[in-house]
């Protein structure tokens, strides 16, 4: 498992759920670009549990997903 891996993961879900673009899912979840950046290029390892609810809902998977790869759960 690489270092990144939650910000590779959630890249690859980004992009399955058809956000090609960091900027478009900011905009739509309503996290800052910089935010989605840094969690993308693990600067941000363990986002806050409000963020991947927000993350959660538009890339249509269970917000408890998320916060399993993170290490919440």
């Amino acid at each position: 498992m690489s270092n990144n891996y939650f910000g590779e993961y959630l890249a690859q879900l980004r992009i399955e759920a058809g956000y090609y673009d960091r900027k478009s899912l900011a905009i739509e979840s309503g996290i800052s670009n910089s935010t989605l950046t840094r969690i993308e290029n693990g600067v941000t390892k363990k986002p806050a549990p409000a963020t991947l609810d927000k993350l959660a809902s538009c890339l249509d998977v269970p917000v408890e997903q998320l916060m399993k790869v993170v290490g919440y759960l």
